[in-house]
């Protein structure tokens, strides 16, 4: 990885064993000069599929990804924490799906656009609690395109960057210039 170039990499989520992350994120520094950004599914691959609205899941996951955060902040090799990974699928594009009584009762695009609101207001509500508790590294959102990002805008104002998962083909085409326009984070 090092004759490659690598300088960063990505754990989706953390090992099960913190002493044997710890030993993976340090030797991956120390010996290669490779940061790692660790992340946070968010419940997306639970079964059954994660409902954000949910208080007893947001708190379990609130749970998780702060324990996470105490466990590692304190690495040198840390480089950033990643909240999810194309969650926004379950609203934006019917990847495991979600809903609340109101949500039932709404016509589909006020439907997805509420469920957006309740996503991105958990993810802001993540990000407050990380920075409480680790203000030295930013705290990423994993995005899958850019769907609803104009409520992230607005409900997510405390995520520092867009981790910006995209499948544009062999360029990124309007991409940044939509992102620029409707989010205006750093990607």
């Amino acid at each position: 990885m090092q004759q490659a170039g690598v300088n960063a990499v990505r754990l989706y989520e953390a090992g099960r064993n913190v002493e044997e992350t710890r030993t993976l994120i340090r030797d991956l520094f120390q010996k290669f000069g490779i940061k790692t950004a660790i992340g946070h599914y968010l419940g997306f691959w639970d079964w059954p599929p994660a409902n954000y609205a949910d208080p007893v899941l947001r708190d379990r996951v609130k749970n998780e990804v702060l324990d996470m955060v105490r466990a590692y902040k304190d690495e040198d090799g840390i480089l950033f924490w990643i909240l999810g990974n194309e969650n926004n699928y379950s609203f934006d594009r019917g990847v495991r799906p979600w809903s609340t009584p109101e949500t039932e009762s709404m016509p589909p695009l006020e439907a997805r656009r509420e469920k957006a609101k309740i996503y991105y207001t958990f993810i802001n509500e993540l990000a407050k609690e990380i920075k409480k508790i680790d203000p030295d590294h930013p705290v990423v959102m994993g995005n899958g395109e850019l769907a609803s990002i104009d409520i992230a805008k607005e409900y997510a104002p405390d995520v520092d960057i867009l981790g910006g998962i995209i499948y544009q083909g062999k360029t990124f085409g309007t991409y940044f210039d939509r992102l620029n326009r409707n989010f205006d984070k750093p990607n």
